[in-house]
Parts: C-alpha cells; structure tokens; sequence
C-alpha cells in the first residue's frame, strides 16, 4: 500500500483537504494516520497545483476527530 506525507490544508465534519507530492487516484479508499488517530475515507478529487504538488479532496467515512489546518499525516492509498 503506497504511503504519501501529507499536509492538512482545511478539514470539515466531512472532509480534508491535503496537499500532497504524489497523486492519488479519484475513488479509491484511502486511511489518513495523523499521530494516534486514522481517518478513513475516499478520495474525491486530485488537482495538480503545481509540478509534482497535488490537493486532494477526501470524503471521511469514518475514525476519529477530524485534524484542522496545518496537522502533516501519512495517506495510505
């Protein structure tokens, strides 16, 4: 399962926003670990902000308090 360091740009009671260097692919099931806590979820978009830089959105499911702004975590795709 590839893992990819994220940074939590905004978080919602459904949802992150994540900037990562990898895309990942739109509907797939992904795990955000942030310290203690997983978020699972689905990825619903991935845009390319720059050369090798991506925002994801993800829909969470399920799992612990969403994390806010700021927070770097491991997505498991």
């Amino acid at each position: 399962m590839p893992v990819h360091t994220v940074l939590i740009l905004d978080a919602s009671e459904h949802g992150l926003r994540a900037r990562t260097s990898g895309p990942v692919r739109v509907g797939i099931e992904v795990q955000v670990d942030i310290g203690e806590a997983s978020l699972l979820g689905t990825a619903r978009y991935c845009r390319e902000i720059d050369e090798g830089v991506y925002n994801v959105g993800l829909s969470v499911s399920r799992g612990e308090d969403t994390p806010g702004g700021g927070i770097v975590g491991a997505l498991k795709v």
